[in-house]
Parts: C-alpha cells; sequence; structure tokens
C-alpha cells in the first residue's frame, strides 16, 4: 500500500465523519435557528472557502472511484448545509463552487454508476441556486447542453424492453445500463435526475428574462419532438415510474411545469423555435400532472394532507398554485381530467389492446370531493402551522370548481 492510498483512506474517513456531522447537523435545524453543528460547519468550510476550494479542485480529480464518491456527497452535503445557515449557496457560487461545476458535467461521463448519479446531483443543487439568475447564464446553458446530450444518447440508445428493465420495481437500485458504443451509463435514479435538471432548465431559459439561447432551443426542440407521436398514457407512466419513486423529486417536476404552464399562458412565446416547447407544456401542463399524480396515489385525501403536513413546502407550494389554477380556469383541469382518463380508457379490451387493469374511472367529482375533504381537515386543529391563508385560497377555488361542473352537467342533459 503507497503513501497516497493511505492518504485517502485517512481523507475518506474524515469525509464520512463530515458526512455524518452535516448529515446530523441538518437534522438539528428548528425554526430557522442555528445548531452548534452548523455553526462549526460555517467556520470551518465557509470562512475558510479558499483552502476548502484548492482541496476540492485537487480530490475532485481522483482516480479512485469511492473516493470520488465521497468528495461529491461532501460537496454536496456543504450545498444543503449551506441554505440553511446565514450564507446561502449563492455565497458559496460567486467564491468558487462554478468550478465545481465544471467537473460535475464532466462526470455525466464517468463509467462509475455512483459518480454520475452523485455528480447529476451535485448540479442539480447548482441548478436551483443558477436556473434564474443572468449572472449566472452561461453556466446555466453549459448545464442544459449536457443535460441534452445524456437525454438524446438515452432516448437513441435504450430500445423498450432496455427501459422496462431499468424501471422493473423489482430490480434494486443497483441495476445500470452502459450506453451501447459510449462509456456513459445510466439507471432510473439518473433518468428521473436528468428529468429534473431538464425541467429546471427549461425553467431557467425561459423564465429567467434575458436573451434566449436559440441554438440551445432548437436541441430542446429537436428532442421533444418524437413525444408528439408517443401516446399520453405511456409518456405518463413512464415518467411516473423514473420519478415517482422519489415523493419530492415528483413535487419539484410538477412545481416547475406549474410555473411553466403559468408563464407560457400569461406570456405566449412566438418564433418558429418555439412550437414544440409550447406543445410540450400544454401536453403535460401541471393540471394533467396533478391529476394523474391523484390517480396513481388511489385519489387519496390523507396523502395530500400529509404531504401538506410535511417539513418540505414544496407541495404547499404547489398545491397552492394548483388552486390559485383552479379558480381561474376550473375548465382547464376538467379538460385536463378528462385527457387523461380518455388516453388510459383507449383501445382498452380484453384481446391484446391496454390492460383493463388500466382504466381511469376517477372524474371531477372524485377530484372535488378530494379537495373537499382536504379543506375539512386542514381546518381542525392539530396542523403545524396556520391553515386560514389555505383555506381561503381553496374555498373560492372549489367554489369555482362547482360551479363548472355543474354547468357542464346542465349542458349534457
Amino acid at each position: 500500500m503507497t503513501a497516497k492510498d493511505i492518504s485517502t483512506m485517512h481523507q475518506d474517513f474524515f469525509l464520512e465523519v463530515c458526512h455524518a456531522l452535516m448529515k446530523r447537523g441538518r437534522k438539528e435545524v428548528f425554526n430557522a435557528s442555528r445548531s452548534p453543528m452548523l455553526n462549526l460547519i460555517d467556520m470551518v468550510f465557509l470562512k475558510h472557502s479558499k483552502r476548502v476550494h484548492d482541496w476540492f479542485l485537487r480530490e475532485i480529480q481522483s482516480t479512485n472511484e469511492l473516493h470520488l464518491v465521497r468528495v461529491l456527497v461532501w460537496a454536496i452535503d456543504l450545498i444543503k448545509n449551506s441554505e440553511l445557515i446565514d450564507q446561502p449557496t449563492d455565497t458559496l457560487l460567486t467564491k468558487h463552487g462554478l468550478r465545481w461545476l465544471e467537473f460535475a458535467l464532466k462526470y455525466f461521463a464517468h463509467q462509475h454508476i455512483t459518480v454520475v448519479r452523485k455528480a447529476m446531483e451535485l448540479t442539480q443543487r447548482f441548478t436551483t441556486v443558477i436556473a434564474r439568475d443572468l449572472a449566472y447564464r452561461d453556466y446555466l446553458f453549459d448545464i442544459s447542453l449536457q443535460t441534452i446530450k445524456y437525454f438524446t444518447l438515452v432516448r437513441d440508445a435504450l430500445t423498450e424492453r432496455d427501459l422496462e428493465h431499468l424501471l422493473d420495481l423489482e430490480s434494486t437500485t443497483f441495476v445500470h445500463q452502459r450506453l451501447p458504443d459510449t462509456d456513459w451509463v445510466v439507471d432510473r435514479e439518473c433518468l428521473s435526475l436528468i428529468i429534473q435538471l431538464g425541467v429546471r432548465c427549461l425553467d431557467g431559459l425561459f423564465l429567467a428574462g434575458g436573451e434566449i439561447n436559440l441554438n440551445i432551443v432548437r436541441q430542446v426542440q429537436q428532442l421533444l419532438r418524437p413525444l408528439k407521436d408517443v401516446p399520453l398514457a405511456t409518456c405518463l407512466d413512464y415518467f411516473y415510474d423514473i420519478v415517482g419513486s422519489n415523493d419530492g423529486a415528483l413535487i419539484s417536476v410538477q412545481l416547475n411545469m406549474l410555473v411553466l404552464s403559468f408563464a407560457f399562458d400569461q406570456n405566449p412565446m412566438t418564433g418558429p423555435v418555439l412550437p414544440v416547447i409550447k406543445d410540450f407544456v400544454s401536453r403535460f401542463n401541471s393540471y394533467v400532472l396533478f391529476f394523474h399524480f391523484l390517480v396513481k396515489t388511489g385519489m387519496s385525501y390523507e396523502l395530500v394532507v400529509d404531504l401538506l403536513m410535511s417539513d418540505s413546502d414544496t407541495f404547499l407550494e404547489l398545491f397552492i398554485g394548483i388552486m390559485k389554477f383552479v379558480e381561474s380556469d376550473p375548465k382547464r383541469l376538467m379538460r385536463a381530467i378528462e385527457d387523461v382518463t380518455d388516453a388510459y380508457n383507449e383501445n382498452v379490451d380484453y384481446d391484446g389492446g391496454r390492460d383493463s387493469d388500466d382504466v381511469v374511472e376517477y372524474t371531477v367529482d372524485d377530484v372535488l370531493d378530494l379537495f373537499n375533504n382536504v379543506a375539512r381537515i386542514i381546518q381542525t386543529r392539530g396542523f403545524p402551522y396556520d391553515t386560514t391563508p389555505l383555506v381561503k385560497i381553496m374555498k373560492p377555488a372549489l367554489a369555482a370548481l362547482n360551479r363548472a361542473r355543474s354547468q357542464a352537467k346542465s349542458n349534457t342533459k
């Protein structure tokens, strides 16, 4: 064993300790107060960021795959924790962190699947900060191009059978596949992360302002164009199978699509390079994704309530956005319910068509019942926050949906 090997072993030990400390530190944060653990992290990592940066740039080039994974996990932990203390992630970015992205993007093409996963996760963490800040526009373009490249390789290389193998719920999380004629590898987690990155890049490209990179837009159009020929039910099932195993990821993508849907509605963009993207955002709008989510989770109002009570406020933000959309345009939700229902129920038979188990029998009545049950429960005691503002948002939305439903029923008589 060489001196370098011993040094790497020592560093790995301290990186494992560091990971445990930072993970524990996140758990100790309550009501935005700072724990002693986070104070220590702030002092060691942010106050001495130059030395940390130099060490990271040296270690991130390691050829030891397991060590490289630990270094990437350390960087992810640092970003997670920096969001909880006085120094936000953008402070870290402006000092040194953007150089880290160069290596994270490079490792999308690494041969070790765990390195690829962690490189994508690190990129995703930075993208959250970068997406709508014009100061980091060029970095967003770099992330977008690498995301498109990975997407394209996967689309062109994987057969339907390959994809089903990767998404088999009975398979372990270690199942992965090398893309033909390349050194790139893919698994279900990478597919989920690349979808999340893709949606966030769309968010940044169109909602941050500034000049739109037409080259990237054209590549996005080329990537999305084949989807128009894939049945809606098939697309939604693949999406849920890829992303649905992680509630946080599923909700995050829905929220990004909600924002995109609203933006495209409020500011219809024109030009020869935009139709495919506009059609994509319209076809997979927030109503469609949210109703499909309710269908896949059994139209359970208990689950919705649990998510509204969770520590993360992402679902609360999504739910409020859906309610505001419903109030302004309840018929659009009804159309989305009809579109998803029709997509699943078409060509269903017992002799070779879609499986009869795929039939969707939920209607707008079921969605309205779910919303009413949620409204009833959140007005009771025991919620971890004041739900009065949410109740005020829900009441006009449910009234609008009720009127639209009654009008639709009267029109069919």
